[in-house]
């Protein structure tokens, strides 16, 4: 992005008018994101950086726009996600375009390419994402984008070597386990039975060694971080 801007954006809300708090907070944050893209027609994202369950959730909102028809592209740069995150990707894109690319710094979110949101300030130690309307910030955000896509390629097919610990589905089941919530929530945000998430749930617990959810959740944070 350009010194607009960068400057401008990066000051936070109340310093232009074109800018606004959105989310505060990873959960919110992947709410404002994704209701956001459901009223759009066109979603385009550079991600420099994601753990695996971030990845799954991701994958999940994919599936989920894609069935509403909503041309997605994400590009991930490929030294900030690991290697079982990209396995996820090649396996499970699903109606989606992830691609990995190079040199990514700032995420950037594009909506019908007339809305970006991009990281803004810590509040309160929380991650903050702001929303940016502002045409000539906008434009910059495109720039950013066109820059990274330059240097995109697809997702490796070795890739698909890597063996995830878990499935696709699992890690998406996985990654909204860790936002709390239940099984009912769950399969209505993926479209399953109540059944098979608690099947699913339940490899996931075989394959952590555990019965506790909590334990689950504690053993799965040694993924949370970018390899």
């Amino acid at each position: 992005m350009s010194a607009l801007t960068t400057e401008q954006v990066h000051a936070g809300p109340g310093h232009h008018p074109g800018v606004a708090l959105l989310a505060t907070g990873a959960v919110d944050i992947r709410r404002q994101v994704h209701r956001l893209a459901q009223e759009s027609t066109e979603v385009l994202s550079v991600i420099p950086a994601a753990t695996i369950l971030e990845v799954a959730a991701a994958q999940g909102a994919v599936r989920d726009l894609s069935r509403r028809g909503v041309r997605q592209l994400e590009l991930y740069d490929v030294d900030g996600i690991g290697s079982e995150a990209r396995a996820l990707l090649a396996n499970g894109a699903n109606g989606g375009s992830p691609l990995l690319c190079r040199g990514a710094k700032a995420r950037v979110h594009l909506f019908d390419r007339r809305r970006a949101v991009v990281a803004g300030p810590a509040i309160g130690g929380a991650p903050s994402l702001l929303l940016v309307t502002d045409p000539p910030a906008v434009q910059s955000a495109m720039n950013y984008f066109r820059k990274a896509q330059a240097t995109a390629v697809p997702v490796a097919s070795a890739d698909l070597e890597a063996a995830p610990l878990l499935s696709v589905r699992q890690w998406q089941i996985a990654s909204l386990m860790a936002d709390d919530l239940g099984d009912a929530t769950i399969a209505a945000r993926l479209d399953l039975s109540i059944r098979t998430v608690r099947s699913e749930v339940a490899a996931i617990l075989t394959a952590l060694d555990t019965r506790s959810r909590f334990t689950a959740g504690m053993r799965l944070g040694a993924h949370l971080f970018v390899e």
